[in-house]
């Protein structure tokens, strides 16, 4: 028996993001793989010549993990000030009604304490993607950084890693992790930059589609998942929808 393919329908508010941040199976390579080269020489004085040892560029499981994911990229330039007693604030474009669109980004204050002692001297803050995603059926997918971009690397903040499946959750959020420090300073992020890579943990062929709709209907999707508890919502749902 043939299986259907495994059907990820992503909802967005904003043609444009369509438009511009497609949703796609495959990522495009940073810069700095493009430009690297698959093996570098070195003089080996015994022999009397130079004898090539690959680079990164030659193990499959890097290339890989840099092409096969799906890229979860900024719908908008952000500018995130983060303050010495761990107070993040979020700036963007659409926040000063020169457009009239609805605003692309949105994100709040997580306290750390939620992660225990995980982030020591860390702030967290939880950034809303402006896709939500239904599938057909359950099917895991892991949520991690890209790793192999230095957007975020280079400014020490972290991506809280965790798993999903758009049966059960529609909503895609995601947990930035930034350095606290002796003073207040700014992270300038720029529209496009990749925040998260989804990995699917299975083998399933997928079918994606992408679909712009009005607030009304991204409500009643995002409501349907979340029932009336305190907490622990996803499981809650989940298990609701077993019975």
């Amino acid at each position: 028996m043939i299986k259907k393919k495994l059907k990820l329908d992503f909802y967005t508010i904003h043609s444009n993001i369509i438009e511009q941040l497609p949703i796609k199976i495959k990522s495009n390579p940073p810069t700095w793989w493009k430009e690297l080269k698959s093996a570098i020489f070195t003089w080996h004085p015994r022999l009397g010549l130079s004898v090539p040892s690959p680079t990164a560029k030659c193990c499959p499981g890097i290339g890989e993990y840099i092409t096969e994911a799906i890229q979860l990229k900024l719908p908008s330039d952000a500018i995130f000030k983060i303050s010495i007693d761990g107070q993040v604030d979020m700036i963007t474009p659409d926040m000063f009604g020169h457009m009239d669109v609805a605003e692309r980004l949105h994100g709040s204050q997580h306290h750390r304490t939620q992660f225990g002692n995980l982030y020591p001297n860390r702030a967290v803050y939880k950034l809303h993607s402006p896709w939500i995603c239904k599938s057909n059926r359950r099917a895991n997918f892991m949520m991690t950084e890209c790793h192999y971009t230095e957007d975020l690397r280079k400014h020490d903040i972290l991506v809280a890693p965790g798993i999903i499946n758009f049966y059960d959750q529609h909503s895609i959020n995601m947990f930035l992790v930034f350095p606290i420090k002796d003073k207040e300073y700014t992270v300038k992020l720029k529209h496009g930059t990749p925040i998260a890579s989804l990995y699917a943990m299975h083998e399933e062929k997928m079918d994606i589609k992408m679909h712009r709709v009005n607030i009304e209907t991204w409500k009643t999707i995002v409501s349907k998942q979340i029932p009336s508890v305190f907490f622990r919502k996803y499981y809650a749902g989940k298990n609701t929808r077993r019975k």
